[in-house]
């Protein structure tokens, strides 16, 4: 686990936006600095843009240690520059190691008023020398529980809104519970259970034999 004397970075990603034009961008500012423009989206259709799965790291002790980071939807063209709304994270707010993967309500640039938009957003803290990307995101149970992380983990879980796809599988073949059993973390097969996690998927990892499924989980 982090402590307060080990180096931190956050790493992010904006996925998509929904129910804002088809020429909008995002402007990542970390402070008062612009630190990235996302404008080049691979979808955009009926109200929706969707970027490409490119994360972004940044040290903070380099970014002059902000507080704040936040997401500017808009339209910057040289032509146009108009901010639709604007998403503010708090980065102490962020726990170390507990990913975020949410959409996110635009407001207004200029006091907390909801306005119409949405954010996908991804982000987390993590130690700078921890490898943090796509695929950590997409795996984030297989992640913290390979890390040790069992208190990220275990609030991970207990979060209603986690946006966790528990039925995704990493290179040996697993899902999130398969691991959990494998690893002998008798204590969070009921939590990831409760989260979702499907209990009738067979494990076909060469990690263990015979092959067999988790239906015959006693879960207390």
């Amino acid at each position: 686990m982090a402590d307060g004397s080990e180096e931190m970075k956050v790493v992010y990603a904006v996925r998509a936006l929904r129910s804002v034009p088809n020429d909008a961008e995002v402007h990542v500012h970390l402070g008062k600095k612009v630190e990235s423009k996302i404008s080049k989206p691979v979808k955009t259709e009926g109200g929706t843009v969707e970027f490409d799965s490119l994360t972004f790291a940044v040290e903070l002790s380099k970014a002059g240690n902000p507080k704040e980071i936040s997401f500017r939807v808009g339209q910057f063209s040289f032509l146009k520059k108009k901010v639709i709304g604007v998403v503010k994270m708090e980065l102490d707010d962020l726990p170390p190691f507990l990913p975020v993967n949410r959409w996110y309500p635009l407001r207004a640039a200029k006091g907390d008023k909801e306005v119409d938009g949405e954010i996908h957003v991804q982000i987390v803290r993590v130690p700078a020398t921890l490898a943090w990307g796509v695929r950590e995101f997409a795996l984030p149970v297989h992640t913290l529980l390979k890390k040790g992380e069992m208190k990220a983990l275990e609030a991970l879980l207990g979060q209603k809104d986690h946006g966790l796809d528990l039925s995704k599988r990493d290179d040996d073949d697993m899902t999130a519970l398969h691991l959990i059993v494998l690893e002998e973390a008798a204590e969070l097969i009921a939590r990831v259970v409760a989260a979702g996690a499907p209990v009738d998927a067979v494990m076909t990892s060469a990690r263990v034999k015979p092959q067999k499924d988790m239906r015959g989980l006693q879960v207390k």
